[in-house]
């Protein structure tokens, strides 16, 4: 694979907040340009090796960010907004930030298609972006497609409903007290040397706030259970999930994809493979690389 290049920068978004992003450009024309949106915990430096397969060998620039509340935008002391912390998100920052992102992708790359896609809290922000009453009255133009990666729909171990309410009444008071306990590396994937490297990584902290938390499992069941009917028909969605992933739910992700009325929509199920396709091992991580790169050629 070709060494990674990429551009990085620090832009101002939504409510003057500042961005750690990467864009990456192709060697020529871009046949088309995808929105990233990194899952909870983590930051989109994890996917380096996977968005410069994208740009570098099959034509397709892509613009990445690290989410309000994660990654460098919230731990580079330098560069981060003052007031910035961790997990110092929530749902509508989540979709306000990705509409910020959309757009300035679109600057960047004037007139070439715009795909959108998201791996697990990300799967269930890009889905929602669309999936609602209220979304921008141009998003549905803006957008070619749609790949929502091990989306967060339901947790695999979902917790008692008790402790969920009293998660949601604790939050009201301090929205964005830390979860105390990280993910388990070996729920991410059968890659022990990525599972390693997550353990390490500086940038690597809990899933988030008790309001990020509360938002994700509060908006990914309203997803299931209501907004779906919002989804744009015309507009095409892919999901890709693993069988044995222990971090969000592939029945869910089921459930949802059976019941959203895209006209042109496809799920693909990976057997065995866990949270993390695109560090899964046995050809898992290749064929869905082709898949993500298939459905952004087949438009």
């Amino acid at each position: 694979m070709s060494a990674p290049t990429y551009l990085d920068a620090w832009l101002s978004g939504p409510d003057d907040t500042r961005f750690y992003t990467r864009t990456y450009t192709p060697p020529t024309p871009p046949v088309a340009v995808l929105v990233f949106v990194h899952g909870a915990a983590e930051h989109c430096g994890r996917y380096t090796h996977t968005h410069t397969s994208l740009s570098a060998e099959h034509g397709i620039a892509v613009f990445a960010y690290d989410q309000r509340g994660f990654g460098k935008t919230a731990l580079d002391v330098q560069n981060r907004t003052p007031g910035a912390a961790y997990g110092k998100t929530s749902w509508t920052n989540q979709l306000e930030d990705l509409d910020w992102a959309v757009r300035t992708a679109q600057d960047a790359f004037k007139g070439v298609p715009i795909f959108l896609m998201g791996t697990s809290m990300g799967g269930g922000i890009v889905i929602g972006y669309l999936a609602r009453r209220n979304r921008p009255s141009d998003a549905e133009s803006l957008i070619s497609g749609v790949i929502a990666g091990s989306p967060c729909i339901k947790l695999t171990r979902e917790p008692p409903k008790v402790v969920i309410w009293l998660a949601l009444q604790l939050a009201r008071v301090h929205p964005y007290m830390l979860y105390p306990v990280r993910n388990n590396p070996e729920d991410l994937s059968r890659n022990k040397e990525t599972n390693a490297a997550y353990a390490g990584d500086s940038l690597v902290r809990t899933p988030g706030s008790l309001r990020s938390l509360g938002d994700m499992i509060t908006e990914g069941g309203r997803l299931l259970t209501e907004n779906y009917a919002y989804w744009p028909e015309d507009t095409p969605v892919l999901f890709l999930h693993g069988t044995a992933d222990m971090v969000t739910s592939p029945v869910a992700a089921q459930a949802l994809y059976e019941k959203m009325p895209a006209k042109n929509k496809n799920m693909i199920k990976y057997p065995d493979a866990r949270h993390e396709l695109h560090n899964e091992p046995g050809g898992v991580k290749e064929e869905a690389l082709k898949a993500v790169v298939d459905f952004i050629n087949l438009r």
